[in-house]
């Protein structure tokens, strides 16, 4: 009777580590995959993986150059945004760093949705560059892509940044794929399966319900697609 107690406590006890390890795990992966940082995530990737991806050409790209860029773009769309919500915070345009509230998203996501396309339009001289094309098309998906989540949002529906984020790095290993006839099929399966990572750890911190998650997810996906099959066919517009 006593071994049996013991081992039932032990395994109440083996449970509750594996479920605090995994809880923990879904948190910093959120975390990490925030959607501010899948562009400079998928530049890295681009840079540095081009034996793989087809992309053979890259690799006569000087180091330094990628390094430089690399850090420039860093700067751009990931540390900068960042302090936008800081500052943002500090002369009260949102009422919290977390943007629980659709006001704060509304306000916050429209004024990055801005700065994003400001960036897209100022990089555009480089756009027919093979090196710093994917980078740049990015910052318009992101653009794009917070506009319509503004739209699409309202009192009653919240959809997660979080799961249109997978939803646009899905669409853009896919696009990549399709646009060079390059095969990047275990890309595309990794980033459906981390969405899966991603928006069920959304779930279980109750931040979306799934609609709000199946809805955003769809919707990168979407304006993924249709931002880089657009781009790559004609950007005469960019010169108004």
């Amino acid at each position: 009777m006593f071994k049996k107690i013991n081992l039932n406590s032990y395994k109440i006890e083996m449970k509750k580590i594996l479920f605090k390890i995994f809880s923990e795990t879904l948190f910093y992966g959120n975390i990490l995959l925030h959607p501010l940082f899948l562009p400079l995530y998928l530049m890295i990737w681009y840079m540095y993986l081009p034996s793989h991806t087809g992309f053979v050409y890259l690799e006569l790209v000087p180091n330094e150059l990628k390094i430089k860029w690399i850090i420039l773009y860093g700067l751009l769309v990931v540390i900068i945004p960042i302090l936008m919500l800081f500052f943002a915070r500090i002369f009260r345009v949102v009422r919290t760093l977390f943007l629980d509230t659709i006001r704060d998203r509304r306000y916050f996501f429209l004024l990055l949705a801005v700065y994003n396309f400001s960036l897209f339009y100022m990089f555009r001289g480089m756009y027919w560059h093979p090196f710093f094309k994917p980078s740049i098309v990015l910052v318009g998906v992101m653009s794009a892509l917070l506009f319509a989540i503004i739209l699409f949002t309202n009192n009653d529906f919240k959809i997660s940044l979080h799961a249109a984020g997978m939803g646009a790095m899905t669409g853009f290993f896919m696009m990549l794929s399709m646009l060079y006839k390059v095969d990047l099929m275990t890309e595309v399966e990794f980033s459906i399966l981390l969405s899966g990572f991603v928006m069920l750890g959304r779930m279980l911190i109750k931040a979306h319900a799934f609609e709000e998650l199946l809805s955003g997810w769809a919707l990168g996906l979407f304006v993924c697609v249709v931002i880089f099959a657009t781009s790559y066919q004609n950007i005469d517009w960019l010169n108004f």
